[in-house]
């Protein structure tokens, strides 16, 4: 390889560039919004988690998304924020107004855009499992959903394996980086309207 030739990134650092500005301003906005500052920013969390898992969750499913990740039922984590919101006497949210962006059966980059949004927010919960356990939130009472994602921060390194598995000449890393911030974009909604 000569000096002018330049390295290839692989898919994952292609998403993650392509996605930082939107990444950067959900977390800026999770950060202002004090989720972990009170039981009620906490629970607002929650809410707009649901709306986001839940829609995200959908239509991964009905694209398949077992083509891609074969322990998706150990993957899911909606269930579990119903399980925290209802523990915490708190009302479930309402479906979202927006809409989770559009996947179709078959569409393995969209897919893997979305999807790689949704298994990157499992490391946002579990960085944020220690900030909420002040509140008096624990795997038992209202903080499932986040135990859960500091259990399975090694599923990130599966998903990127899989990533490695599915980035052929032929995979189309603009879709997935287009999907991948449409699904930031949903979220940064599915969080405001809880607010």
């Amino acid at each position: 390889m000569s000096a002018a030739t330049p390295l290839l990134r692989s898919l994952h650092e292609d998403l993650r560039a392509g996605t930082a500005a939107r990444h950067a301003a959900l977390d800026a906005s999770l950060t202002t919004a004090g989720c972990t500052d009170s039981l009620a920013g906490y629970a607002g969390f929650l809410c707009g988690t649901a709306r986001f898992r839940f829609g995200v969750e959908t239509a991964l499913e009905a694209a398949g998304v077992e083509t891609l990740l074969d322990d998706w039922p150990d993957r899911r984590r909606g269930p579990l924020l119903i399980d925290d919101l209802v523990a915490l006497g708190h009302p479930l949210p309402e479906a979202p107004e927006a809409e989770a962006p559009a996947l179709v059966q078959g569409d393995l980059a969209r897919l893997v855009g979305m999807a790689y949004v949704l298994e990157g927010s499992v490391l946002g919960g579990a960085l944020l499992s220690r900030r909420a356990a002040p509140l008096g939130v624990d795997r038992f009472a209202g903080a499932s959903y986040l135990q859960s994602c500091a259990d399975a921060v090694k599923g990130w390194s599966r998903f990127l394996d899989r990533l490695k598995c599915v980035d052929t000449p032929s995979f189309d890393r603009r879709s997935a980086i287009a999907a991948a911030r449409e699904t930031f974009e949903f979220a940064g909604a599915c969080y405001a309207a809880v607010r």
